[in-house]
């Protein structure tokens, strides 16, 4: 994920492993991986003011993906 932005020219606020995976725990982050297991991104949100407000935090993609039309809805889900 830093790589990523690094490519980027873009800074990320490096967060520790625990953070990440109380976000993931808590059910505040997605994984995105295609049907192959190829990694294509990462985000989890922040929320504020007991749960009233909610942004996106931590969005990477990886370079491989990066302006590739990644998703299909169907039933409400997204899919790659």
């Amino acid at each position: 994920m830093e790589s990523s932005a690094k490519a980027r020219g873009t800074g990320i606020a490096k967060r520790s492993p625990d953070y990440i995976e109380k976000k993931i725990d808590e059910g505040k982050a997605v994984i995105a991986l295609t049907k192959g297991g190829d990694w294509v991104g990462f985000c989890y949100i922040e929320t504020w003011s007991h749960n009233e407000y909610v942004a996106n935090s931590g969005l990477i993609v990886s370079l491989t993906f990066v302006k590739a039309a990644l998703l299909k809805k169907s039933n409400k889900l997204f899919s790659i």
